[in-house]
C-alpha cells in the first residue's frame, strides 16, 4: 500500500531508490512465493520508465544508458519500451475513430487499440499536471475492466439464438456499472485494501 500511495502522489525518485535498495534482499529470500521477486522487479521497471520519461528531454526506446540501468532486473519484452514511449510522448492523442473499434472486437489487435488508447488518455491528463504514476494505476485497472466487460458481453452475444444482434461500441469502450463495481470492490478484501488504485481509476476516468 506504501508503494501505491507513493505512485499515486507522483513520488517516484524516492520509490525507486528505496525499491531498488530491497530487490536483492526479496530476490534473495525463501520467505515469498516463487512469483514475487519478478512482480516487485516488474513495478520496479516500470517506475525507472516513469522516473527516465519525467527526466529525459528526449528519451528513446534505444537508449542504452537507460538500458543499461535495469539489466540487474528483467530483459524487457520486445517492442514494448518502443510501444510504451512512443504512445505516451505523443504531443496530441491519435485521431480514433469509430471504424477503429468496429472490427473483431475483444482480438489481441482490438485489445492493443484500446490499450494504446487508453495509455494516450494517461499522457494527455500527465501533460496537465497528473503523475505520470497515478495515471498508470489507472491504466492497468482500466484494462482490466473493460477485458472483463468486453469478454462477458462477447460471450453474452455468442449465446443470443439471433445471430444479427450486435452490440453498440459503448459496451465495449465504456465502464459498466456492475463491472465496475465488482472489480473495484474485490480491491477491498480481508486480505488488504488498494484505496490509492480505486481512487485513481475513479477520478481520471474521462468524462
Amino acid at each position: 500500500m506504501v508503494i501505491e500511495q507513493l505512485k499515486y502522489h507522483g513520488q517516484v525518485r524516492p520509490l525507486v531508490d528505496a525499491m531498488k535498495t530491497a530487490y536483492p534482499r526479496i530476490k534473495a529470500s525463501s520467505e515469498f512465493v516463487e512469483w514475487a521477486s519478478d512482480e516487485f522487479a516488474g513495478d520496479l521497471m516500470e517506475l525507472m520508465l516513469v522516473d527516465y520519461l519525467e527526466t529525459t528531454d528526449s528519451p528513446r526506446p534505444d537508449d542504452t544508458q537507460f538500458l543499461d540501468r535495469t539489466t540487474f532486473l528483467l530483459p524487457w519484452r520486445e517492442d514494448w519500451l518502443e510501444w510504451f514511449i512512443l504512445s505516451v510522448m505523443r504531443s496530441a492523442p491519435s485521431a480514433w475513430q469509430v471504424a477503429d473499434f468496429s472490427v473483431n472486437p475483444g482480438s489481441e489487435d482490438w485489445m492493443e487499440k484500446l490499450a494504446r488508447m487508453l495509455l494516450e488518455v494517461v499522457a494527455s491528463q500527465w501533460r496537465e499536471g497528473v503523475p505520470l504514476s497515478r495515471g498508470l494505476l489507472a491504466w492497468h485497472k482500466w484494462r482490466e475492466i473493460l477485458h472483463e466487460q468486453v469478454t462477458h458481453n462477447l460471450a453474452k452475444l455468442s449465446n443470443k439464438k439471433r445471430k444479427t444482434d450486435q452490440l453498440s461500441l459503448a459496451q465495449y469502450l465504456i465502464p459498466e456499472v456492475r463491472h465496475l463495481d465488482r472489480i473495484l470492490g474485490e480491491s477491498f478484501s480481508l486480505l488488504g485494501g488498494e484505496p490509492y488504485i480505486v481512487a485513481a481509476t475513479l477520478e481520471l476516468i474521462p468524462v
